[in-house]
């Protein structure tokens, strides 16, 4: 034995016999305690069975699991919330939300492979990444309705009321611009006879300024307003507004509460 240092202090002497028995003697104070059988006291003999347990915590290192796996997944998991940006004429919907799909489905297959099979519990980090290829897979399904919605025609489908009232209220909902349309116009006109020669500096006739005239088509009411005529390429702008809200809010907050959960638990 070259080294002890294992299970205990490598400075323990070993007491070697002549017959070839070596002695190991630890001290310690060891405490036990066991059921008694007094039938024959004080003749009795007491038998009592120890059995001890060794506990050995090792901690793991996280850095090369933080640079390799943790960050791209979070950088991945808000790269989705982007699809919703782009627009449907750019022809790029499909292929954003699969390439997504694809890369949470690729970090799963390496967080699998560095995860021990035997393990009695879940890591809390698949159970992540599994949410998010859930919610991933949902921003496929979420980028064709919107796609089947863009392109419908509004004259052979035309617009319900209740999808014009869900479309005005969540246009309420993201402030979109577009839902107040204002009327009033200013014409500004040039009396004709000092639009055809400049004055000279010298002249004493006075110099005519630009007159500002409206016509009584100008002065309507606030209620009068033109309303904004919703189609179906509307309808889709504002399922896309919605969508990135929400799916950013709740990839926010599911990332915030499973970072929570994975560093103060195994503090």
């Amino acid at each position: 034995v070259n080294d002890l240092s294992a299970i205990d202090e490598d400075t323990i002497p070993l007491r070697v016999m002549s017959d070839g028995t070596v002695t190991w003697m630890p001290p310690g104070i060891l405490s036990m305690s066991c059921e008694m059988d007094s039938t024959y006291f004080p003749f009795d003999r007491q038998t009592c069975t120890l059995v001890v347990t060794f506990s050995v915590t090792a901690k793991r290192r996280s850095t090369f699991h933080w640079i390799n796996i943790i960050i791209p997944i979070l950088i991945n998991s808000f790269l989705c919330c982007f699809v919703f940006l782009l627009p449907a004429d750019s022809g790029e919907k499909m292929g954003y939300s699969l390439t997504c799909l694809l890369a949470f489905v690729v970090l799963l297959t390496l967080l699998a492979a560095d995860m021990p099979t035997s393990a009695k519990y879940t890591s809390l980090l698949e159970v992540y990444i599994c949410l998010s290829l859930g919610f991933s897979s949902l921003t496929v399904f979420l980028s064709q309705l919107n796609l089947h919605i863009h392109f419908r025609d509004d004259a052979v489908y035309p617009i319900g009321g209740r999808i014009l009232k869900m479309t005005k209220l969540a246009m309420v909902l993201v402030r979109d611009v577009r839902l107040v349309k204002g009327n009033g116009k200013v014409h500004p006109e040039f009396d004709t006879d000092s639009a055809e020669r400049p004055p000279s500096y010298h002249s004493d006739k006075p110099i005519k300024t630009p007159v500002c005239r409206m016509t009584p088509a100008d002065f309507k009411d606030d209620g009068e307003e033109e309303e904004l005529k919703i189609t179906w390429q509307i309808v889709a702008d504002v399922m896309d507004a919605v969508c990135l809200r929400f799916y950013t809010i709740f990839i926010g907050l599911l990332t915030f509460t499973f970072l929570l959960a994975m560093v103060l638990g195994q503090a």
